[in-house]
């Protein structure tokens, strides 16, 4: 597995992403509790109990160069585990950004709904 770190241009905080077998891309769970001060435990509680959440442990490089097995989250189920957490529970600094990221995963959807070519 390749470990990447990816960051939007408007996000101080990295996210750790793997690659999976295929294409499929992995977001490591850890990684986005830091980046939003979140409860690692508590969000890997919730996560299990949600049938969207397509969730496995995953081999990825942490900084000391080693290899761990992290519990890590598809990135199709990110977008709505993003909008499951409360934005109150954020860091505070983080929180514009939380929201941003809400308005950019609704207003894909919307864009979606609307093609031509993306209605079956």
């Amino acid at each position: 597995m390749r470990a990447a770190r990816a960051a939007h241009a408007r996000c101080s905080s990295p996210i750790q992403a793997v690659r999976g077998d295929g294409e499929q891309v992995w977001v490591v769970v850890k990684r986005v509790c830091e980046a939003l001060g979140l409860d690692e435990t508590g969000q890997r509680r919730k996560l299990a109990d949600k049938a969207w959440a397509v969730a496995e442990l995953k081999s990825a490089t942490a900084l000391d160069g080693k290899a761990y097995e992290t519990l890590c989250l598809s990135l199709d189920s990110l977008p709505m585990w993003l909008a499951t957490i409360d934005v109150k529970r954020v860091k505070p600094e983080v929180q514009p950004k939380l929201i941003a990221a809400r308005w950019a995963i609704a207003s894909s959807v919307a864009a979606a709904k609307s093609c031509p070519r993306c209605r079956r």
